[in-house]
C-alpha cells in the first residue's frame, strides 16, 4: 500500500497539475476569442466600406442621371 502522506502528496500534484492544464486551457480560450472578435471587426469594417463604396456610386449616378435629365428638358425647351 501507499503510505497516506505520498498518496496526499500525488494527490496535490494531480489537482496542480488540473489547475495548469485548466489554465493553458481558458487562456487558449481567450486568445482564440480575441482573434474572432478581430476576425469580426475586419468583416463589419469591410462591409461597411463596401457600402460606402456602393452609396458613393448611386449618388454619382443620381447626379449624372439629374445632370442629364436637365439637359434634356432644356434641349426640348430650346428647340
Amino acid at each position: 500500500m501507499i503510505p497516506k502522506a505520498a498518496f496526499l502528496n500525488g494527490l496535490e500534484k494531480m489537482e496542480q497539475a488540473l489547475e495548469n492544464i485548466g489554465t493553458g486551457i481558458r487562456h487558449k480560450a481567450e486568445k482564440e476569442a480575441r482573434k474572432q472578435s478581430i476576425k469580426q471587426w475586419y468583416r463589419l469594417k469591410k462591409a461597411e466600406m463596401r457600402m460606402d463604396h456602393l452609396e458613393n456610386r448611386a449618388e454619382a449616378f443620381r447626379k449624372t442621371y439629374r445632370a442629364e435629365s436637365l439637359r434634356i428638358d432644356e434641349n426640348k425647351k430650346t428647340s
